[in-house]
């Protein structure tokens, strides 16, 4: 059995042994050709419900920056799905693709939109009753992202 460090390079984590290097690469691909079609029609249903809702049930208003953030990164994994077997250098991409999406929801439209669409408390200085009104905030703009 051998130890990790005759395995892989200290600093790089690259592989010392060629035919590990070249079994590893394979099994990547073979991973990424399993998994990116699947998180691209995913992204996809997500991002085509959001427009149902916003622009045809009219639920509500979407700004149009959240329509081409869904459907830039569906075409971006459309894009590494189809040539991710020719160009591989193209699955670096898709963990700073997921993180960016997952960033966009979590943290900056909370934080942009919440200024709008948050809960109100609010602090009645003669009796000194704190209220929250709950009604004003939007469960489903990052709701179908967050599950």
């Amino acid at each position: 059995m051998s130890s990790t460090s005759t395995l892989l390079t200290r600093v790089l984590l690259r592989f010392n042994d060629y035919d590990l290097a070249k079994i590893y690469r394979k099994e990547k691909s073979e991973f990424f050709s399993k998994s990116i079609p699947v998180v691209t029609v995913m992204l996809m249903l997500l991002a085509g419900a959001l427009e149902v809702m916003y622009n045809v049930l009219d639920m509500g208003t979407m700004p149009k920056y959240i329509s081409m953030v869904n459907w830039g990164c569906v075409l971006l994994f459309l894009l590494i799905a189809c040539l991710h077997s020719r160009c591989t250098w193209l699955q670096v991409l898709v963990c700073p693709g997921l993180t960016f999406l997952t960033f966009f929801y979590l943290c900056y439209l909370d934080g942009v939109l919440g200024e709008d669409s948050s809960i109100a408390v609010t602090l009645d200085p003669a009796t000194g009753e704190i209220s929250i009104d709950k009604s004003s905030y939007d469960y489903t703009w990052g709701s179908l992202y967050y599950s």
